[in-house]
């Protein structure tokens, strides 16, 4: 039986309460879910387990400088989502 993927996405790992219910919940979804973690900014705070897959899209620093790349990020979701799902 093939898990179902289920994808999140969040700014960043960062220390933050967003970052902290995330880094919480997401292992106890691994066990019955194939999970897929997208960060916008490759900025790690909090441990995940290697079966939670962590792909970041970016790696600038400053959260203005990401606004105009909104467009690439929602283009690379689509990409990313449409190929895993012909991986199945």
């Amino acid at each position: 039986m093939n898990k179902k993927i289920i994808f999140f996405l969040i700014n960043s790992l960062e220390s933050g309460g967003a970052e902290r219910v995330i880094s919480n919940i997401l292992p106890a979804l691994s066990k019955k879910y194939k999970i897929y973690l997208i960060l916008l900014k490759d900025s790690r705070f909090y441990n995940l387990p290697k079966s939670i897959k962590v792909i970041s899209f970016s790696n600038i620093k400053n959260n203005i400088l990401m606004i105009p790349l909104f467009p690439f990020y929602i283009w690379k979701l689509k990409n990313l989502s449409k190929n895993i799902n012909l991986s199945k």
